[in-house]
């Protein structure tokens, strides 16, 4: 009987280990979605943003991303981009590499630098 039940609560174990795997996040696909997603990601909520981004957003605008949407432009972009140190191109949907990647394999000297 105990090995039953070691064995029903290894399955939820193995469950809980791989469900984020299994079930796909929801997938960020606009401009608006991403600035929202990065912020999220940063442990940032929609309501939080514009007391701690600025940029006079209001909590209206970043609750309603066809809101968001009116009002992102390069400048706004372009200072998230900058506070997380994020590629701008991520953000605008250019690209899906969202950090800029550095090699100094065999360079070293360049670590340095940068």
């Amino acid at each position: 009987m105990l090995e039953y039940i070691s064995g029903i609560v290894n399955i939820f174990s193995l469950w809980d280990r791989f469900k984020n795997r299994l079930i796909p996040s929801p997938e960020v696909t606009n401009t608006a979605q991403r600035f929202i997603h990065l912020f999220e990601a940063h442990g940032i909520s929609r309501a939080q943003i514009p007391r701690f981004f600025g940029h006079n957003l209001t909590i209206h605008q970043v609750e309603d991303e066809t809101e968001l949407s009116k009002i992102l432009d390069t400048r706004i972009l372009e200072s998230a981009a900058a506070l997380f140190s994020i590629r701008l191109d991520w953000l605008e949907g250019g690209c899906d590499q969202l950090y800029e990647l550095n090699h100094f394999y065999k360079q070293p000297q360049k670590f340095d630098e940068w």
